[in-house]
Order: structure tokens, then C-alpha cells, then sequence
């Protein structure tokens, strides 16, 4: 049971991380997914978009109060653009009859009517909704987690029956295979006449010995860790001036890495996480900010191995962002400086 979480990170993106969280345990980290894995430099959104879809048994969508009003560079509703990504991600899902679309209703969002929508989402209209809310968010998603599991139960037979079906087109097919093969050399052999007995002569060789040599190994040179990316600067996250001028829920750098590369490590100084933030790198949570253990006072400096499938050639992303406190209701204020990153090849 594959499930695709789509949000937009300006109107929803705390709440999909915490259901992500929620439901992970119950189908396993790999087979629940926010963002769309590494795109290759060149490679087509449109593609990859309909290769993930095809993959979803279920697809949330996370609706927000701002998530059909929120506008572009431009000025314009993104919702309005065909080429918005998170509208192609649910058009392509509800143009799969295989996949569940499931509207999740955030922040007492109400869901909208077909008349608002574009063309290729007012199907998402019909859809029964399902609202996760602030003071009930774990009830809510533990009802969730049992109408998913529902659907994987469903699911199962149907599977199982192509799966029977696809097995015996290929025993018809390997047996048709087969006989066709046999009756042809059967006619070959009444046709053709019996051949004549040869006589084989086999020379037998002597094995002469050579030396050999032997390989003598040396030792591998230890690649030392190289700093692609360091900025000392103090950045706020949050959303209050508790430490001064805010940066916002996140902020990001730029860098390039050449691949093939064996680690990467992220390190910086910490002060006052409270709510495991988050590390992004590509559009991918690959990490969370441990809590500081003494409030108002800086850490000593932090260091993270990231994964390295989640980087690429050439440019890569990195962020850093805060999540929404226990509460719900706010994000997590908090600050980080002297940020490195460091490659070992």
C-alpha cells in the first residue's frame, strides 16, 4: 500500500509532515511519501508526476484555508495555472480509477465546490472529505489510518486476482510456445534424411604449467571530508519576532556536488528547538533537529549524516524549516548559525 501526500508547503506543510508521522508506523516510512523522489537534470515534472501517481494506491489531499487562494509571481491563483504542479499531481491521480483520492480538510477548511475548481479537479468536489483537526488530530488520524487499511483490504483480492489471471496467460502462452516448437522439429525430422555416421578424431592437449604472479595489495588512500557549502550567518525561523527579524518557516541554500561522492554531513550550531524541525534536501525530509536540551542557550556545535541517494549532480537544495508546536497552532521558534556541509568521496 503505496500513499502520496500532496500539499502546498504555504498553506499545509506541518500538518502533512505530522500525518506522515502518524502514518509511517503503519505502512512503513518507504511506502509513505510527501515529496516526488530526485528528478533527474533535463528530466520532464509531467513524467515523473504520472510515474509516482501510477505507483499510489492512495493520494491526500491537504486542503488548507489558503490552499485556492494562494497566488503566484504573477499575482494569479496558482490553482488557475495548468502547469501548477500540485494540480497536475491531483488531476493525474483522479485520472487513475486505481487510485484512492482522498480530500483531507486542515485548519477548519471547508471544501470547495466544483464551481471554483478547474476543469481537470472538479471531480475532486465529489470526493468525501476527511477533516483533521487542531484539537483532535490524533483521534482524527487514527480514523484515518483505519479507513486507509480498509481500502488495503479491498484492494488485496483484486490484486490477487490479476496476479492469477497474468500467471496462467503466461502458462498458455509458454505451452503454446512449446508445442508449436516440437511440432516443427517433428516435421523437420520426417523430412529431412538420416545423417551419415562421421568419425571424430579428438587430439588431447598437454597443460603446460606457467608461473603466476602474485597481487599484492596496498593500502587505500583515506579521502579526507571537503566543505562545499558554509554560511556564518544567525538565521530565525519561526512565525513571531521572538529573536528579532524573522526569515520565515524556512529558509534554504544553494550548492553544487559532484557525484560520485561516499557521505555528506551537515553541521551547525542550535538554539531553542523545540519541535524536531525539519531538514529538506531536494524537496525531500531527510532529517530532523534534535531538541535543544537547556532553553536560551546555544549548543555545541551538531553535526548529520545525510543520505546520499538524495542528492544529486551538479546543484542541490538544502532547508531548513520549522514545524507547528504541540499545540498545532504555531510554528516552532528557533535559530541556527555557522551551517557547513561537508562531502567525503
Amino acid at each position: 500500500m503505496k500513499i502520496f501526500i500532496s500539499y502546498r508547503r504555504d498553506d499545509s506543510a506541518g500538518y502533512a509532515g505530522r500525518l506522515r508521522e502518524y502514518l509511517a508506523p503503519h505502512f512503513g516510512p518507504k511506502n509513505v511519501f510527501m515529496d516526488m523522489a530526485t528528478i533527474e537534470p533535463g528530466e520532464d515534472f509531467r513524467e515523473a508526476i504520472r510515474r509516482a501517481m501510477a505507483t499510489c494506491d492512495v493520494v491526500l489531499v491537504m486542503i488548507g484555508k489558503q490552499w485556492l487562494s494562494i497566488l503566484d509571481a504573477e499575482g494569479r491563483p496558482r490553482l488557475d495555472n495548468p502547469d501548477d504542479l500540485v494540480r497536475f499531481e491531483i488531476a493525474t491521480a483522479l485520472s487513475n480509477d486505481k487510485v484512492r483520492v482522498i480530500p483531507v480538510l486542515v485548519r477548519d477548511s471547508i471544501m470547495p465546490g466544483s464551481q471554483v475548481l478547474p476543469d481537470d479537479l472538479k471531480e475532486l468536489s465529489w470526493r468525501n472529505a476527511y477533516e483533521l483537526s487542531d484539537s483532535r488530530f490524533q483521534y482524527d488520524a487514527d480514523k484515518l489510518i483505519q479507513t486507509i487499511k480498509r481500502i488495503q483490504t479491498e484492494k488485496q483480492p483484486a490484486d490477487r486476482k490479476r496476479f492469477r489471471k497474468m500467471i496462467y496467460g503466461a502458462i498458455v502462452v509458454i505451452l503454446f510456445v512449446a508445442m508449436t516448437c516440437y511440432g516443427i522439429q517433428a516435421i523437420r525430422t520426417a523430412l529431412l534424411p538420416s545423417a551419415t555416421p562421421t568419425m571424430t578424431i579428438t587430439h588431447t592437449a598437454t597443460a603446460v604449467s606457467t608461473p603466476t604472479s602474485t597481487a599484492v595489495s596496498t593500502p587505500s588512500k583515506t579521502s579526507t571530508p571537503q566543505i562545499v557549502f558554509s554560511d556564518p550567518n544567525t538565521f530565525h525561523l519561526g512565525d513571531e519576532e521572538k529573536y528579532g527579524p524573522l526569515i520565515g518557516r524556512c529558509t534554504s541554500f544553494e550548492f553544487s556536488i559532484q557525484l560520485p561522492i561516499h557521505a555528506v554531513s551537515v553541521s551547525m550550531e542550535i538554539y531553542d528547538v523545540d519541535s524536531s524541525d525539519l531538514i529538506i534536501v531536494n524537496n525531500t525530509e531527510v532529517a530532523r533537529l534534535p531538541n535543544s536540551p537547556v532553553d536560551e542557550i546555544w549548543s555545541e556545535r551538531e553535526s548529520f549524516l545525510l543520505p546520499t541517494s538524495a542528492f544529486m549532480h551538479g546543484m542541490n537544495r538544502l532547508e531548513f524549516c520549522s514545524v507547528l508546536t504541540d499545540n498545532g497552532s504555531e510554528l516552532d521558534d528557533f535559530q541556527i548559525r555557522n551551517i557547513s556541509v561537508e562531502v567525503t568521496r
